[in-house]
């Protein structure tokens, strides 16, 4: 099969009738659900109409218009994309990934349902800054915007756009005000996390996830996976997660599917010592099944949105600005109080159920650091 790209085309002279005419020919990009590229043909009496127009339609194509392009929304090409793409060539949990940004922050927005030539860099910053506006952390933001850079890099190469409009959109950075240290990986204090944890309500069910998470380090989705029979002998057992995955039907629209799988990886796979004071605490409320069951049916976990929201209004409660406090955080908080009490790092990692130790280092040196300052002010009385 010939290949052919975006703006390849010709002008040709047609007979009819004992009449000559010129016709144009022009491809203006693959259809990402037939496979099959869509041209624009234009018949002229003059052959110099037809270059003119030829060149004309060059000039849309490289400016990423395309005026055929109606039914190659952002909605339908990145169902396509998944589907066809990620699907086959990406991990699990990137597939999931991808989803999570697609169905829970894309599909909702106003962008989904515009053609593909005609979202500007414009369009991608308004739908990120309605989600800021609306308390979206920075973090997520600029995720969000990397997954649709890797969306419209996809379109590129298939030649359903010619140019990327998420490309020249900037990352999102906290306001002078609202910026607290410079690290990546900046979490609660000592200070904030007390604060937090003596205001924690654990006859509440989402307060005392909350209680756990600071107490072991867990993933969202390993903690709400957990049941009661997991809690044994003062050690968490950490042995499956809690996913949300979405599966295309036979009519083309996407369920949406919410599971019991294994850990992302095997060093997930785990178990995790609790503090003496928290493993008698867990004990008066113990039962069975799930730790952290739904309220409206409890052979599922409870929300995780809705745990981020509990969370959230306690922090704002308390006077601890919630903005890029996220869930994951308390796992940062974890990592952080076991580097000040001395752990060294392969305990760390194995803990946490880390196979990469990039994140830890990071937290590891940003410690380290605080620890040196702390040594140099002991000898200050000296001067």
């Amino acid at each position: 099969m010939a290949s052919h790209y975006a703006g390849e085309g010709s002008v040709y002279k047609r007979i009819v009738n004992g009449k000559t005419y010129w016709t144009a020919q022009v491809y203006l990009y693959k259809d990402p659900v037939t496979d099959k590229w869509k041209k624009k043909t234009k018949t002229k009496k003059r052959k110099s109409d037809c270059v003119d127009w030829l060149v004309k339609i060059r000039a849309d194509i490289a400016s990423g218009k395309f005026s055929e392009s109606g039914e190659v929304t952002l909605k339908t090409f990145i169902e396509y994309w998944l589907d066809m793409y990620v699907k086959n060539n990406k991990s699990f949990s990137t597939f999931n990934l991808y989803k999570y940004y697609y169905y829970d922050k894309t599909l909702p927005s106003f962008i989904v349902n515009k053609k593909m030539n005609e979202i500007s860099s414009s369009d991608v910053y308004i739908h990120l800054k309605k989600q800021k506006d609306n308390g979206e952390t920075i973090n997520n933001l600029n995720s969000q915007l990397t997954f649709l850079n890797t969306v419209f890099n996809q379109a590129v190469k298939l030649d359903v756009i010619t140019k990327n409009p998420a490309r020249s959109v900037e990352k999102f950075k906290p306001d002078k005000k609202d910026i607290i240290i410079e690290s990546d990986y900046y979490t609660f204090t000592i200070e904030e996390q007390e604060n937090i944890i003596n205001n924690l309500n654990l006859n509440n069910n989402y307060h005392l996830a909350i209680y756990l998470l600071f107490s072991t380090g867990l993933r969202i989705g390993e903690l709400l996976a957990l049941r009661w029979e997991d809690i044994e002998d003062g050690k968490v057992n950490v042995t499956r997660q809690w996913v949300t995955a979405y599966s295309r039907l036979d009519d083309g629209t996407f369920k949406r599917e919410r599971f019991f799988s294994r850990p992302k990886t095997d060093s997930s796979i785990r178990k995790i010592p609790l503090p003496l004071s928290v493993s008698k605490t867990l004990e008066l409320y113990r039962s069975e099944g799930l730790m952290f069951p739904s309220p409206r049916n409890s052979s599922i976990p409870m929300s995780r949105d809705v745990v981020i929201k509990q969370f959230r209004t306690l922090l704002d409660s308390i006077g601890i600005k919630s903005q890029d406090k996220t869930l994951h955080k308390i796992r940062h908080a974890y990592a952080t109080r076991l580097f000040e009490a001395g752990a060294d790092l392969k305990t760390v990692a194995d803990l946490m159920g880390h196979g990469s130790l990039k994140m830890l280092n990071e937290i590891y040196l940003h410690v380290s650091k605080d620890k040196k300052t702390q040594t140099v002010d002991l000898i200050n009385k000296f001067f």
